[in-house]
């Protein structure tokens, strides 16, 4: 994970969103090797919801990174940050 952090840092991302190799959504533990960490079923959204009721729920878990947006299969479809939800919410 160090490895990955070290890249990620480099280029400016503060997220790492594992996926296989059908894009479904895995998850990741910051410590350790990826494969040790790995944990299946982090929180996902779906990209229906309204922005709202997302913008509801970080407040609500006191999220302020990304959260992952998915298909119900659990396809990785994007990310969105609490900044962008409060700014969509606004408009």
């Amino acid at each position: 994970m160090d490895d990955v952090r070290k890249r990620m840092e480099s280029g400016g991302w503060d997220i790492c969103v594992v996926v296989n190799e059908r894009r479904v959504v895995l998850g990741a533990d910051p410590d350790g090797t990826v494969e040790a960490v790995m944990n299946p079923g982090p929180a996902t959204y779906r990209p229906n919801v309204p922005v709202g009721d997302l913008l509801r729920i970080m407040r609500d878990r006191d999220l302020h990174g990304n959260s992952l947006v998915t298909t119900p299969d659990g396809v990785l479809l994007g990310t969105v940050s609490r900044d962008q939800a409060e700014q969509a919410a606004t408009t």
